[in-house]
């Protein structure tokens, strides 16, 4: 035990290194298509790829005039925002530079983008949760203080923990192994249930079917599709490859496996802090800073007292909203369009708990797409469906999915293999975050939603589609993992760039993934 816990700063920084994602850029996208957000909530500028903090309030302001300015005068009113997953540093949502003007030059499929960037990488989140962050405030003299023993905390939970990190990573990986040779059901024509079938697929191909054929019978159901995953595209050289590569790396995969469900935990709690600070920062709550500033004296304590107790939200995202909600009160008919890929939709959802506060951006939501969520079931039933339930209120919401056997297979080759397998949502479900009922596991799982259906109103059923792409390459079938789904090609494309337009409705409704592929 001391040999393992002496060389615990190689096993967490090679961990860390494999988990981080995100790539340097060095151009900052253009200011009227981006919100820049940081760890606390608060607005940042981009100038030369560095980023920097406004000189005030009425700078900011000026900033969002500029976008509404952008919005007004743009040639379509068809507006998109996107919000960017977990992961993520600052600086490698800069490389999504050249999605502006893809979305934007895109036809029939044209909109006038916002990219919200916002910091979500994971070494500050964790270094944060490590040396800041106590009981939910900011305590940067107490958070060094304790830091030893959090430090301590999170040591033991790796080593208490181990056997039921082990038991999670075995039951990922046992399906990765053994379900590509069940047959998940996509013509529930020619539907069978033998009862050599492993009873978690034979359930989900049943609701699957039995979705299908009360969608097709009647125009108020679900419309739910999952492409295919052909015994061929397995059982080849590919399966044995990967099947060989699984059992020679298992060592060190199983060495990692506590030390993600120790670190990563705290740190993914940290993220999900962060989704919420764009919102209400964290000084909105606490004067001490202000009332430092002006040395006891009575009337200005009492002064910035009142001012709080009227204070709206101070989050970079709520003053956007808010700006936003301002500019398309002309009378103009808007279409807004939100997309959130995997903690992209924990952002959204605090907006829809709210979005009462935003009349006339609710009215113009037509489409909301969720790829890959990473919030949870219950999440998006207690914000999105209210949203969708309200008077006036006639939003599409597409909840976009990876084929199961590429969310229990999922492999970082990048890295040879040494990563264990499963894609992010996985890592929530067994690591991450602690399930307490199957509705608190991560919507953009498959086999999740597949099963949870029943807790969609009637009353919204038919607004509602839920879809899986199927198993094969990124050009021909779709996204093939977690991160693939908001990739895109620019005007110079590449062998290996994906001919899809995320933001395309095709791309979200299509049964038939060449019609994706072929999304003009």
């Amino acid at each position: 035990m001391w040999k393992f816990l002496k060389r615990m700063p190689c096993f967490v920084a090679l961990a860390i290194c494999m988990i981080m994602t995100g790539c340097s850029h060095n151009r900052c996208i253009n200011p009227a298509n981006v919100v820049t957000i940081d760890h606390e909530g608060e607005p940042l500028k981009c100038e030369n790829a560095e980023f920097t903090k406004f000189r005030g309030d009425g700078d900011f302001d000026d900033y969002l005039n500029k976008i509404g300015t952008s919005i007004r005068d743009a040639k379509t009113k068809k507006i998109l925002i996107f919000v960017h997953g977990g992961l993520n540093s600052l600086e490698a949502g800069l490389k999504r530079e050249p999605l502006v003007d893809a979305i934007m030059d895109s036809g029939a499929d044209s909109f006038y983008p916002v990219l919200i960037d916002w910091d979500s990488g994971l070494k500050s989140s964790y270094l944060e949760h490590l040396f800041t962050i106590r009981q939910g405030k900011k305590e940067p003299l107490t958070g060094i203080v304790t830091s030893p023993f959090i430090l301590v905390e999170d040591t033991g939970r790796i080593i208490t923990r181990a056997p039921i990190s082990w038991y999670n990573q075995l039951a990922t990986d046992w399906k990765s192994l053994t379900f590509p040779t069940q047959p998940y059901i996509t013509d529930c024509n020619n539907a069978t249930y033998d009862h050599w079938l492993h009873n978690e697929i034979q359930c989900e191909n049943a609701l699957y079917c039995a979705l299908r054929r009360d969608y097709e019978a009647c125009c108020q159901s679900i419309n739910v599709s999952l492409d295919d995953a052909s015994a061929a595209e397995w059982q080849t050289a590919r399966t044995f490859g990967r099947t060989a590569s699984y059992w020679v790396t298992m060592p060190l995969k199983y060495t990692l496996v506590p030390i993600i469900d120790g670190f990563g935990k705290p740190a993914w709690e940290n993220m999900v802090r962060r989704t919420r600070n764009m919102y209400r920062t964290p000084s909105e709550f606490d004067l001490r800073t202000e009332l430092a500033k002006v040395n006891d004296i009575p009337e200005k304590v009492e002064s910035l007292a009142a001012e709080q107790i009227h204070e709206g939200k101070t989050g970079t995202l709520a003053k956007f909203f808010s700006k936003l909600e301002e500019q398309i009160t002309d009378g103009s008919n808007y279409e807004i369009t939100v997309i959130g890929h995997s903690m992209g939709t924990i952002v959204l959802n605090e907006f829809f708990r709210s979005y009462r506060d935003y009349p006339h951006i609710s009215k113009s939501i037509e489409n909301i797409v969720y790829m890959a969520a990473a919030c949870s079931i219950r999440d998006m039933q207690d914000s999105v469906i209210p949203f969708m339930q309200s008077e006036n209120h006639n939003a599409k919401f597409y909840n976009l999915t990876l084929h199961p056997l590429n969310d229990s297979g999922e492999a970082n080759w990048s890295y040879l293999d040494v990563v264990p397998r499963g894609s992010l949502l996985e890592w929530i479900d067994n690591f991450l975050t602690t399930p307490a009922t199957p509705l608190d596991r991560t919507l953009g799982k498959w086999e999740n939603i597949i099963q949870a259906t029943h807790v969609i109103p009637e009353k919204i059923c038919d607004r509602v589609t839920i879809k899986g792409f199927g198993v094969g390459t990124m050009k021909s079938i779709g996204p093939q993992q977690h991160g693939e789904f908001d990739e895109f090609c620019a005007k110079h494309n590449t062998s290996d760039c994906p001919d899809w337009k995320f933001w395309s409705e095709v791309f979200w409704t299509a049964d038939d993934p060449s019609a994706v592929r072929r999304s003009p």
